[in-house]
């Protein structure tokens, strides 16, 4: 081919396969959108097979236009016609003007076989190789044409799985969101229910305990000090006694030293729940009674301890 334009060059590595993939799918697009670029693209195939013909390629390229244009019968035969009317050419051209000539590309040849043939002669082969350009021309554009409505098809097929898969992935996706979604109301629900119930329940009163032993003092320092934690909503008295008689119940009385009452109780051991309201600070004594089967009362111990400042 001569005088190559850079256009004609990137249509020619079109043809034979040597663009990048993206390259190659975006010339595809402007031949589908671009009825003048295609027709281009069909006059360099044309000049590219005749070339190809007439041996004018290097060992790269006609390998490639081997791989890529001669892989059927029709498309050899194609070839073969090419080959055949460039032969005609040429013979009719050196039967017209014996001189030795430059060898030139087959549209110079074409161009010098009519210019330089006799009337009637270059009459009958311009017709029979204008016939013959139109019937390869037309064949390879059908051809071709098919050729590129199937890739059309396919990156069309494509495309319409891509999304249709996008579209499922994305609806499960909202799906599982919602599922979660919900799951997390539920939840959240459950816990306000939870903390409306506990809000509702009454406050279990803290039990604060001490273990008395009879006796004024228990040690050195006098009665026992006892310090009621704030708060505290009821204080438990463990009362050792030193008998080892156990009676089926006992009676417990809780007295200032003034001698007023504070709290009694019978329990059936010796020890007494006593609200820490009624503890206040100052000295106190509790009395123990136990209670015989025979409901005869018995002297158990007295206890001795002082609450201080709150």
């Amino acid at each position: 081919m001569n005088k190559k334009t850079d256009q004609d060059a990137l249509l020619i590595r079109y043809l034979l396969g040597e663009l990048a993939e993206e390259q190659q799918l975006e010339m595809e697009r402007q031949f589908f959108n671009d009825d003048e670029f295609y027709q281009l693209l069909l006059a360099v195939e044309d000049e590219l097979r005749y070339e190809y013909a007439q041996g004018g390629l290097t060992r790269d390229q006609r390998e490639r236009f081997e791989k890529r244009f001669l892989t059927s019968d029709a498309e050899r035969e194609r070839a073969a016609l090419a080959g055949s009317v460039l032969t005609k050419l040429y013979e009719a051209s050196a039967a017209s003007a014996p001189e030795v000539r430059e060898k030139r590309g087959w549209w110079g040849s074409f161009l010098g076989f009519v210019a330089a043939g006799a009337p009637g002669m270059r009459f009958g082969y311009a017709s029979a190789a204008a016939a013959l350009l139109v019937i390869v021309g037309g064949s390879w554009l059908i051809l071709h044409t098919i050729q590129l409505q199937n890739q059309v098809a396919q990156l069309e097929a494509a495309r319409r799985s891509v999304e249709s898969d996008s579209q499922r992935q994305l609806a499960g996706a909202r799906v599982q969101q919602d599922q979660l979604t919900k799951r997390l109301e539920q939840e959240q629900s459950r816990i306000h229910e939870m903390e409306q119930t506990l809000a509702k329940r009454p406050a279990e009163p803290s039990i604060f305990g001490f273990v008395l032993v009879p006796g004024l003092l228990r040690d050195s320092s006098g009665p026992k000090r006892l310090i009621i934690p704030p708060g505290e909503g009821e204080v438990r008295l463990q009362l050792q006694t030193n008998t080892k008689e156990k009676y089926p119940r006992y009676r417990v009385s809780l007295q200032t030293l003034d001698g007023a009452t504070v709290f009694e109780q019978d329990t059936r051991e010796a020890a007494v729940v006593v609200p820490a309201r009624l503890l206040p600070a100052g000295d106190y004594m509790v009395t123990l009674h136990g209670i015989t089967a025979s409901s005869e009362s018995e002297d158990a111990g007295d206890f001795y301890f002082t609450v201080v400042g709150r």
